[in-house]
């Protein structure tokens, strides 16, 4: 059985804005997000699925009413991003910053109480194997998950066995993202989302 996931990333959020580390904390999206959102709906083609997830923070969930509405998705914990810890809504000066950063952290190496990679990785894989179940218990073939950029990057890279420090190198735009393929429950290919 051949089975799709269609990932996509929440539009512009404050924090992105700003340039704060966002996982958990629930920051709105820009006027700026919504309004490239609005052009993304009228751009792009997102393919129909059979359900539809959303993340439960509220970048996740406005994109997902910009964008495909009048559909409404089962909001699931499952999806929900990175969690920062006590670094959640600081300012990340540079991207070479923000580079070093990750580059450190993608080896679970933490400057505090942040959730390390291996755990992002695990709750990754799990959710999205929960999703992929649903669609089997429920004898559909396709659904739809808006989310967040580092729970995406990580599970391309752990399910797609690709070097770990190439996490900031996989283009994640907001509005956008990645269609999942899979046959009798394996990851086969994965394809951007473009406008």
């Amino acid at each position: 059985m051949i089975q799709t996931i269609v990932f996509i990333r929440h539009g512009q959020s404050r924090a992105n804005a700003e340039h704060l580390l966002s996982g958990h904390m629930d920051t709105p999206l820009t006027p700026e997000g919504r309004k490239e959102l609005e052009i993304l709906r009228k751009t792009v083609s997102y393919p129909e699925t059979d359900l539809y997830f959303s993340s439960p923070l509220s970048r996740a969930r406005d994109t997902f009413s910009i964008l495909l509405s009048p559909r409404i998705p089962e909001v699931r914990e499952d999806y929900i991003e990175i969690n920062f810890g006590s670094l959640e809504g600081s300012f990340v000066e540079s991207p070479q910053a923000s580079r070093r950063y990750f580059r450190n952290w993608v080896h679970d190496m933490t400057l505090a109480d942040e959730e390390p990679y291996s755990e992002v990785a695990r709750r990754s894989i799990n959710a999205m194997n929960r999703t992929l179940s649903i669609l089997k218990e429920r004898n559909l073939s396709s659904a739809t998950v808006v989310a967040h950029s580092g729970f995406l990057r990580v599970y391309i890279i752990e399910t797609f066995a690709l070097d770990r420090e190439c996490f900031l190198d996989i283009q994640a735009p907001n509005g956008l993202g990645y269609v999942f393929t899979y046959e009798d429950g394996k990851p086969v290919s994965y394809r951007p989302v473009t406008g």
